[in-house]
Parts: structure tokens; sequence; C-alpha cells
């Protein structure tokens, strides 16, 4: 239950005939208390999974009804048993609902008061507004149990300090005595990692545990004696011609023989990022060879290296270019004129090579524009950040119930009331209020779209990096936003053409997401010309750019399949067609239908179609899928069709194995996992983390880290419940009795496994830091597991085996040491990221472990009872406290970012811990469905 509500009514009568509205919401303090999950029974409902019941008004007494209006949005109207709340009286209500709320993002901030007859302006309730954290200030903290936890049997126990430590812990590499092994640690400055890396630095770079940069191998500078050799005769042995000039990357002065390389070259892929200047070490200049033509064994290319030389091994000339791109990439990172050079970035002594192609051909991120919209520069910024971790392809969700993202030449009402949201009765200016945007137009993040101008820009900067742009239309449902743009658009036009509705349509229930009138009629002619017009200026717009701007994505996800029944139009045409409109199985088979039309409108457009599964598979009875034969669309010769396999809930049905079914069935597969790469999904099992918990109470970076492609089915940790599992799918029998299997990919379907996708979807993405909060450092470890085969991806027993898989455990360490110098980069661009809580951990009466999970982030400390609120190292907090008494010997404790003001002070902290020093088991969950509302008038 989320409530982002209004309170209306007439107020002239619900406060003081003599007092303004604006006055009412200046004073009115609204506190909102979430008093129990656990309660199940029902006095009374303000959601109720009755369709024909929800946008009742109930009467939640004195005085006062609460009802739906819809998508996310309820308002609590005044009934005829109100009486005047007097100045300095408080009321409380105690609400009921379906579901629970567990965390401090679900509430949303901006409540405010509306006349139900237009005849006052709205006005934001003041007490509403403020957030701390995540947290709405009018939001009670989550202290208590039935607070913290979704019901009674949920096992997904809240994070503490000394749990965290020990999750932490268990990432460790040790040897067979316990002692840990630092040399994983220690990797190279850049991600996505190749496929093998074994770093083995010296005495002189690293002592005591400590890299030291002025050690490190300068392949950044020019002093370096470069030579290039072809070897004719393994090149000929392997059936590969001779390099072309294209290919060659380096330029020689000096030719060199079979058995001699040139030497005297220029290798731009070097020289070009490479600092002028500098004497060479004492004993010469050291040389770095570049050998094209050798056995690499399974590796497309592999480095050696070395302070006073270096061999660049390339294994044939298709190879060259992916040596050296990353070499270039590795160079920029330690060239201290380089945009992102970081001081502390160093290259060991070591080997390491990658493989002839990226473990995935689609390396994807997906941000819903819809939701909350925070206009093209952050999508500037993700283009350039994923261009640096070889990502390449944004897809972007354009149009959704809570708003319309995108201009259309000749329908300015798609972005001026489409694409706004407002208080609004009428309807002719806005869409209502939605995820806490608040009653005015323009406000907030629910409010604007990209121009046509501005998306060209996004299209020719997306192309200049290599990566495609997919823009998501989604249809049928998801729909409410047009559907509104497109009644005015016809009121104001006197024009039908575009009509999206039927207008003698029935009430006929609501989607998942609250949403009643959202759905595109699928048998009217108008519904096919409107997505013509929208398909046919995208294919103006990429046409420039067609070469790698050729994929759309037609959504199709979470459609109210039941509006057919409620459409005359449906009806009749259901009918000339032989079906029955009461038959569920014939409302599918019409469903069907809509998108055999919309995806050969899209392919014949020249692209290729990509969709949501919903569109690819079919409900042969409950919680039974059958896929489409592929053969079914009509598609143009070349065009292929993108699967993306989002709904995997563990153990429930075919829901973890479609995406097998789809990938079997000879479709192209993008794996986007709703338990491991929906990012919107809380990171950790507390009220402080941000983020939904639909499909699992949390997903962080060690998840994220674990995701295994071709293993799929040992994806599965945990049940929704929080129980631990060991395998995500298991055969099984409905109720219905009908079963289901848990496919395994055939020889066909791993080849068409080809992409993983990372989703921000932006329920609560009410700020652009939320953007890349959410994001990184996720994108990181989608970044490094998209690219990078593993030899620990395939396993047998439990799921929670690989936890304990030293390989595992070494790759783990060598992408967090690399993930210190991407943090940095978000840093330096002013661009927020997670910060985890700290673990902490009682050694003994006098000491304290502790630790983070990224590792390099410092954790800092403070005393709460001081007056001085700077954070500090522990050293120093300790010797304030430690002749307090007991009861004032707390500590707050955070991680915190590598930048810090001019005070010292750090940019960025995680959310405080408090502990008491002396207790390891006294972690205090400081500002850490029975609700109670209270109103109090100041």
């Amino acid at each position: 239950m989320k409530l982002a509500a209004f309170i209306s009514g007439s107020l002239a009568s619900l406060v003081r005939q003599d007092n303004s509205i604006k006055s009412w919401a200046d004073n009115l303090k609204v506190d909102y208390k979430v008093l129990n999950n656990f309660v199940k029974s029902s006095n009374i409902m303000i959601f109720n999974e009755v369709n024909t019941e929800i946008n009742k008004p109930v009467d939640i007494g004195q005085g006062l009804n609460v009802q739906h209006v819809n998508g996310y949005l309820w308002k609590f109207v005044k009934n005829d048993n109100w009486n005047n709340l007097k100045t300095g009286e408080e009321r409380t209500w105690n609400l009921q609902g379906d579901g629970w709320i567990v965390a401090d993002s679900t509430l949303f901030p901006n409540w405010y008061f509306a006349c139900e007859d237009d005849s006052c302006d709205p006005a934001t309730i003041n007490s509403t507004v403020s957030v701390t954290w995540n947290k709405p200030d009018y939001v009670h903290d989550f202290l208590e149990d039935n607070q913290r936890y979704r019901y009674e049997r949920d096992q997904a126990a809240t994070i503490t300090p000394l749990s965290q430590w020990e999750n932490n812990d268990g990432l460790k590499l040790k040897n067979e005595n316990g002692y840990e092994v630092t040399k994983p640690y220690y990797s190279l400055p850049v991600l996505p990692l190749p496929s093998f890396v074994e770093m083995n630095p010296n005495n002189l770079q690293l002592i005591d545990g400590v890299p030291q940069p002025s050690a490190g191998i300068k392949i950044n500078l020019n002093y370096w004696e470069l030579k290039y050799t072809e070897d004719p005769g393994y090149l000929q042995h392997q059936d590969i011609p001779r390099c072309s000039d294209d290919q060659r990357p380096c330029t020689c002065k000096i030719p060199g023989t079979e058995t001699q390389p040139d030497e005297d070259c220029d290798c731009p892929f070097l020289t070009d990022y490479q600092e002028r200047g500098g004497n060479c070490p004492e004993g010469g200049c050291p040389s770095l060879s570049i050998v094209v033509g050798t056995n690499v064994e399974d590796l497309a290319w592999r480095a050696s290296m070395d302070t006073a030389s270096a061999t660049l091994f390339i294994k044939d000339c298709e190879s060259i270019k992916g040596a050296t791109d990353f070499f270039s990439k590795l160079v920029q990172k330690l060239n201290s004129r380089s945009e992102y050079y970081d001081k502390d970035a160093m290259l060991f002594k070591g080997i390491f090579g990658d493989k002839p192609k990226p473990q995935m051909e689609t390396r994807a991120v997906f941000l819903d524009h819809s939701r909350h919209f925070h206009g093209v520069e952050p999508v500037k910024k993700l283009l350039k950040h994923m261009s640096m971790l070889n990502l390449n392809q944004l897809h972007m969700r354009m149009s959704d119930d809570e708003g319309w993202r995108i201009e259309v030449t000749d329908i300015p009402e798609l972005g001026k009331i489409g694409g706004s949201r407002c208080h609004d009765l009428k309807g002719d200016q806005c869409i209502m209020p939605q995820l806490g945007s608040g009653p005015e137009k323009g406000g907030g993040a629910g409010s604007g779209y990209i121009t046509r101008a501005q998306y060209k820009e996004i299209l020719k900067i997306a192309t200049e990096y290599g990566i495609r742009i997919v823009p998501e239309i989604v249809a049928p449902g998801h729909n409410a936003a047009a559907i509104q743009a497109m009644h005015w658009y016809e009121k104001n036009n006197n024009d039908p053409q575009y009509r999206l509705t039927d207008p003698d349509q029935e009430e006929s229930g609501f989607s998942v997401q609250g949403f009643y009138d959202n759905v595109m009629n699928p048998c009217m002619d108008s519904t096919f010309k409107f997505l013509q017009k929208i398909v046919g200026q995208f294919k103006e717009d990429h046409e420039q750019y067609k070469h790698i701007q050729n994929h759309f994505h037609i959504g199709g996800d979470e459609t109210n399949v039941g509006l057919i029944k409620g459409s005359p139009i449906c009806q009749q045409k259901m009918k000339d067609d032989g079906l029955d409109f009461k038959n569920d199985d014939d409302v599918n088979a019409y469903f069907h239908k809509f998108f055999l039309k919309y995806v050969k409108m899209v392919g014949e457009a020249g692209f290729h179609v990509h969709g949501w599964e919903e569109v690819w598979e079919y409900e042969e009875s409950p919680d039974i899928f059958k896929i489409y034969d592929k053969s079914e669309w009509d598609v143009p010769a070349g065009i292929d069709l993108y699967a993306y396999h989002w709904n995997n809930m563990w153990l429930m049905g075919d829901g973890p194995t479609t995406g097998h079914m789809m990938a079997n069935a000879g479709y192209k597969l993008i794996m986007s996992p709703a338990t491991h790469l929906y990012l919107d999904h809380a990171q950790y099992e507390h009220p402080h983390s941000r983020g939904l918990m639909w499909a699992t109470r949390s997903s962080n970076l060690t998840k994220v880290f674990s995701f295994r492609p071709f293993d799929f089915y040992r994806n599965g940790l945990t049940y929704i419940d929080g129980n631990k599992i060991d395998n995500g799918c298991e055969p099984g029998t409905t109720e219905n009795g009908d079963s289901w299997d848990c496919y395994p990919l055939t020889e066909e379907g791993r080849k068409n496994v080809v992409g993983m996708e990372a989703c921000l979807w932006s329920e609560e993405v009410v700020e652009e830091k939320h953007i890349w909060e959410q994001m990184f450092p996720r994108v990181f470890a989608l970044a490094q597991r998209s690219w990078a085969e593993t030899t620990w991806e395939e396993t047998t027993g439990s799921s929670w085996d690989i936890f304990k898989n030293t390989t595992f455990k070494a790759d783990w360490l060598r992408f967090r040491y690399a993930l210190q110098f991407k943090l940095r980069e978000l840093e330096q661009d002013g661009m927020w990221y997670d910060l985890p809580k700290p673990g902490m951990k009682e050694v003994d009466s006098n000491s304290w472990s502790f630790n983070n999970l990224y590792y390099h982030n410092p954790v800092m400390f403070r005393n709460p009872n001081s007056t001085d609120d700077s954070w500090k190292p522990y050293s120093i907090v300790k010797e304030e406290i430690k002749d307090n008494d007991e009861e004032n010997r707390n500590v707050e404790i955070v991680t915190t970012s590598f930048s810090k003001f001019s005070s010292g002070q750090p940019r960025m902290t995680s959310q405080p811990y408090q502990v008491t020093m002396n207790k390891s088991s006294a972690a205090v969950l400081l500002p850490s469905l029975l609700v109670a509302l209270i109103f109090f008038l100041h």
C-alpha cells in the first residue's frame, strides 16, 4: 500500500471558515506511523483486491472517508460526521491496508489540500514536504520487529552492524590456516576487468600490504621502446591472412624480419594517450613488444608486464582491436593529464588477457523516464560512464501511466498533458499527481519530456560512444497518460483519428499498479494509427544513425486484459472473428493479435523488435506458460526478435523457466531477472535502504556480481519470504493439476542468450541522486559479469555454495580492488552512489573491528553526545568517550566517500548506525499493516 494522498472536501467547514487553504496547509501537522505489519484481519480496508471496490469511499471514523483516486494517489474526504478540527487539537485514525510498509522510502512527500469543486488553489501540506535521508519527516522510524518485517514469517532479517561485519568478512579469501590471502586483492584500476587477471606485485610495489603507486609500471610515460612483430608462419598455419594496414596497431621506421621485430615504432593506441617527456629509469628505457600471431590458448590476447620489459601477445589480426582498446583505457587511467587520472592507480607486475569476445553481446542498462523524469543531462552522464564500462545498450521507457516523455510532432497534448502532473480535476492541463509529485504543475520530477531535438542529440552522443538507444513505447497497457492526452487531443481538434479507448467502455477493473483506464483498445483501428504515428517519428529520428540505432521496444508488460470484456467495440470484433469475449482464452488470443500487428509495424519500420516476456508467451493455465512459435511473427527478413525475461519469481510455477523456454524457441534472450537485476529494489534488508521489494527483499552488489546467466536456476538464493533455498526452480504441479518443468537450455538455446540488462524503474527515484545511488555500484557488477566469462559460473550443489568458492572470491576481490577507482570517477562527476552501512564487531572489551562491503572506502565515527558533529577516525572518538558513563558511550559509525570538503569532512556518508562501544549486541536501529495517521493543527 502506497499513499501519495491529498485531502479533499468542502474545506471551509473542515477547519475554520476564516482561514485560507494555504494557512491550513502551513499549519496542519501530519504524522504517519506503521504500527503493525503482522495484522491481517480487516476492520477497514483502504485497498481491496476486488476490482469494483478499490475506488469506493471507506469511512474511517471521526468524519473522514478514504478513497482511491488512481494509481498511487488516494484522498481523504470529510463526510457528514466531521467536526471541525480546533487549534491545538490532535486526532488519530487507524488505517488497515493490504500489504506492508517496512522502509522509509515507501511513503512519499507532498500531501496536499484541494477542493472537490476546484473552487480553491491546491496547497501542499508543509509538514509532509521535508525528507531526511530516504524518509519523509512526517513518517515515524521503523524500530520494532512488526514494523521492520513484512509479515510474521518474514525471514529476511534486518541487517545489524554485527551481521554486516560477518557478511563482509565472509567474502575474504583465506588459506587452510584461516589467514587472509592478499594477492587477489590487487588487479587493474579499470572496469570491466578482462577474463584473466593475475597480478603479482613485487616487494617495491607492495610494502606491508600497501600499494606503492610510485613503484608501478609506468606504461603511461612515452619513453618505452616499442617493437612490433607479425608471425606469418603462425598466421598462415592458422589459415589467417596477414594483417591489413588498417588493422596494424603500429607503424615502424626500422623493418624487421620474420625472426626480428620492427623497431622504432609509433603505436597510437599507446603514444596518443601517454605523457610526453620523462627520463628513462636507471638501466635504460623499458621495452614493449607487440606480437601478432601467437598461441595464447583460449584467449584473444595476453599481456605480460614487468618494470623493465613487457609483451603484448595477440592471437590474430582480428584480436588487435580488443587488445589495443584495453591498453588505451589503461594508459589513460594512469596518465596524470587525463580526465580521470587517479594518483592511487598503478600497474602491478603480472599477466592479464581477454577472450575473443565478451560473455554477452548485449550489455544493457534500462532507465524508466515515466514515473519520475530528470531531464536529458542524467542521460548524457549515464552514456559517458556506460561507454567507459563497455556497456552498449541504453533502453529507455518513454511512456507509462505516470507520464509520457517524448515530444510528438502535431500532437502537443502528449507532452503538455501526458508529460505533466498536477492537481487538475478536469484533466486538460495535466495528469493527476503520482508518487509524491505534488499539486503544482512542473513541480519536482513528475513533469517534463524529451523534445525531438534533445532526443536526436542523445542519439548522436550514443552513436559516438558505440551505444544503441532502444526507445520503449509500451502498449497496450501502462497508458493512462497517453489515453488522457489523446482524449483532449480529440476534444481540442475535433479529431478522433488517434482515439485510444472505446467511448462506451464499461468499468473493467484496474492494473497491477491501480490504474483504471490505462489500456489502449486493441480492437480499434485508431489505436494502430496512433502507434504508426509514433513509430514513424522514431524511424525518422533514427534514420541518420540506422547502422546502430535500429532497435525498438514495444513493452507489452502487465496488461489488464479484462478491458476487452467491457468494450462494446471489442465484443463485436471478437464476435465477428468467432471468439467469445467472456472466455479468457479468447481474450488472450485477441491481445496476441494486437502484438502480431505491433511487432509487424515495428519490424517493417526497419527496427529489430524488443519486448517484455508477456509479448512472446501465453498462459496455458494458471501459472503454466507456453511460448508462441517464432514463425507466427510476420517481420521482414533480417529482423531479430528480442525477449526480455524479468518475472523470475523463484519456486513459483513456470516463472523461473520461461527465459530458457524463449531462448530454446529461437528468440534472442535478454536476461533482466527482477531478483538480481532490478535496481529499483532495495540493496539491504533495512528500513533505511531505498527501493521496492516485491521480487526479493534485497539485491546488493555481491548478489549482482554472483549472477550466473548460464546456470540460471542456481541464482535462486531466497524465496520471497526470505527463506534460504538451494535452487530457484523445482518441477511441480499447480492446484489444478497442471505440471511444469525446469527446462534446461538446449545447445541452440544457449546461443540465443545474448544479453543482460540492469533495470531501474523509477517509482522511488524522486531526485536525480537516487538514479546514481540505485545504479551504482551495481551497474559496475553488471558490466563485469556481462563482459568477462568466468570459470566458476556453472556449479553443482546448493546456490549458496558459490559464496564459498575460492575462484569466485578471488574474482570478487579483484573486482573490488578496481571498484575504488570507478567510485572516485563518479565522485569527480558529482554523481552519488550507494554507500553501505559499515560492519562492526567487538573483539574484546577494549577493541572493535570494523569493515565495509567496498573495503577501500573509509569508515568514520562521531560522538552523538558531543557538540562537535564532525566525523573522525575511530582512535579519536574512542578517546572522547572512554571516560563516559555507560549511557553516554554511544558512537555513530558510517562509510564515507573518498572526496572531502575543504573542512576535511566527507562529501557523502552512509546513513549512520549507532552502537554502544562496550556492548557488541547493542546496535540500535536509529532512524533506522496497521498504520496510525495523526492530524494536529498548530
